[in-house]
């Protein structure tokens, strides 16, 4: 962490239980690795896999909802100790590919709980990817445009799954923002970094492709914590996020209550939000 030295690999590409497409990834507090493989070799269902923490020895995969394809992006144990997992409905990021939801398994025995959310009765939940929960206790998660008509958002839940409020990555007319992955970060802010549009098949980059936004979500408001690339920004396509003092399951940035109280009132409330 300190020199990025590489200390070799905890699994091997060449396992034949290593990933194909890993996206998501946390570790539990029982040591145990969940990586969230969109798809496997052939394109057809993913899965999540989970893997000694220490030894990145396989220990298998997670049992699959019932009868639905499982394309698995994202994953995050939640405050009630269950691994939620957000699923689309289509291993492809192409418009038009609508729906998706997210579920719950026991992360100690890998059974498959239920479906959290059924996206597809919601109009703008589509191909859903990080999802986080807030200081609020609140589920954030975001989603991608139905058209050009529609934007990318974060939506949020509340810890039974009801659908609460969402945030608009840009207005329509405007230029095109979206985001894969989410984190929450020092005084309760969520941080975005910004994925695209572009470069994909010849689209150019978009004004804020490359940044990472701070948002309070009371407020919906952002500052740019990093520029975007266009402006000398050093990212490109930046997807997940992580801190030092991020937990490695639940995604928490831990220490919060802490650094809190050496800020103003006004950040004291943000924080407990």
């Amino acid at each position: 962490a300190h020199t990025g030295q590489f200390q070799g690999y905890l699994v091997n590409p060449n396992d034949p239980n290593a990933p194909f497409a890993p996206r998501g990834i946390v570790l539990s507090k029982q040591n145990i690795l969940f990586v969230a493989d969109i798809i496997v070799e052939t394109g057809l269902n993913g899965e999540v896999r989970t893997y000694h923490g220490t030894t990145g020895v396989f220990q298998g995969n997670l049992e699959h909802p019932p009868g639905v394809q499982f394309f698995p992006r994202s994953v995050v144990i939640g405050p009630d100790g269950l691994l939620y997992v957000s699923v689309s409905n289509n291993p492809t990021t192409a418009e038009g590919q609508l729906g998706g939801r997210v579920v719950r398994y026991n992360p100690k025995t890998g059974e498959f709980i239920d479906v959290f959310i059924e996206g597809d009765s919601i109009p703008d939940f589509n191909r859903p990817e990080g999802l986080v929960f807030g200081p609020d206790g609140n589920l954030y998660i975001t989603s991608f445009r139905r058209d050009p008509s529609d934007t990318d958002k974060i939506l949020i839940f509340d810890r039974k799954g009801r659908f609460l409020d969402k945030i608009d990555l840009y207005a329509v007319g405007q230029p095109r923002a979206f985001a894969q992955a989410i984190l929450f970060g020092p005084n309760g802010k969520l941080f975005v970094p910004i994925t695209g549009p572009g470069p994909v098949n010849g689209q150019p980059l978009g004004p804020d492709t490359g940044s990472v936004r701070r948002y309070n979500v009371k407020s919906k408001t952002f500052d740019v914590f990093v520029r975007p690339a266009l402006l000398g920004g050093p990212l490109t396509e930046p997807w997940y996020l992580t801190f030092g003092k991020t937990d490695p399951a639940t995604l928490a940035y831990r220490h919060d209550k802490e650094e809190s109280s050496d800020h103003d009132h006004h950040h004291d409330d943000e924080s407990s939000d």
